[in-house]
C-alpha cells in the first residue's frame, strides 16, 4: 500500500481586491501518494496554479490544511517553509527563471549547492548527469540568452531535480511529455519520487 506524501484538506483561497473578495479555491481535498504522477486539469483561470502554490507553500491558504509527510505545513513560519521547500520540493515554472549571467550548468549546480545535495564533486556529477538526461548537455556552458527555449526549459527541470526533491511541482503548459520523461528519470533513481503537475 502506498504512503500518502501530501494531503490537502478543505483548502480555501480567497483574494481581496478593492474591498471585494474573490474565492478561487473552495473546499479542495487532495491526496498524493509516493511515486505517483498526478495532474491537475481544468480551463484557464480555474485555479490550477493557485492550488499548486497552496500545496507547495509558495502561497498561504485562507482555510483548511496542507500536510506533508505527516507534518502540517500550512502553519509553518516562512523561514521553516523556505527550508522545507529547499530540502524537499522541486519546482518547474511556466517561465524558466534561469539566472541570466550563469550558464545552464551553473544554474543547475547552484540549486544543488543551495539544497546541500552533496559534496561539490557529487553536485557537479549530478548536474552533468541531469543535463545529459534532459538532452541539454551540448548547451551547458552557454548563458540562457544563448540557448533555445526548449534547452532552457530542460535545464530548468534539471535544476528542479538536482536537490533530490521528494516532491516535484510543475506549473506548466508546455509539453507534458517532457515532464513525464523527467519524472520517469527521477523515479528510476528512487521509487519514492513524486510529481504533481498541471495541464
Amino acid at each position: 500500500m502506498k504512503n500518502t506524501i501530501l494531503c490537502g484538506k478543505d483548502i480555501h483561497k480567497t483574494f481581496t481586491q478593492s474591498g471585494e473578495k474573490t474565492q478561487i479555491l473552495l473546499g479542495i481535498d487532495v491526496d498524493i501518494y509516493e511515486g505517483d504522477f498526478a495532474v491537475v486539469m481544468g480551463s484557464s483561470g480555474a485555479g490550477k496554479s493557485t492550488l499548486l502554490y497552496a500545496l507547495s507553500g509558495m502561497d498561504t491558504i485562507t482555510g483548511g490544511s496542507v500536510t506533508f509527510k505527516g507534518q502540517e505545513i500550512s502553519k509553518l513560519s516562512e523561514k521553516k517553509m523556505a527550508q522545507l521547500r529547499a530540502n524537499e520540493f522541486g519546482f518547474v515554472f511556466q517561465q524558466t527563471h534561469l539566472v541570466s549571467y550563469l550558464t545552464l550548468f551553473e544554474n543547475v549546480a547552484v540549486a544543488g549547492f543551495a539544497a546541500k545535495a552533496g559534496s561539490i564533486k557529487e553536485i557537479r556529477e549530478k548536474t552533468d548527469m541531469l543535463l545529459l538526461k534532459m538532452h541539454a548537455e551540448n548547451a551547458k556552458d552557454r548563458l540562457p540568452s544563448q540557448v533555445s527555449g526548449g534547452e532552457a526549459q530542460r535545464a530548468a527541470i534539471a535544476r528542479a531535480m538536482v536537490g533530490n526533491p521528494g516532491l516535484l511541482f510543475a506549473d506548466v503548459k508546455w509539453s507534458t511529455v517532457l515532464i513525464v520523461y523527467c519524472v520517469h528519470s527521477v523515479q528510476k533513481e528512487s521509487e519514492k519520487r513524486t510529481a504533481y503537475t498541471k495541464k
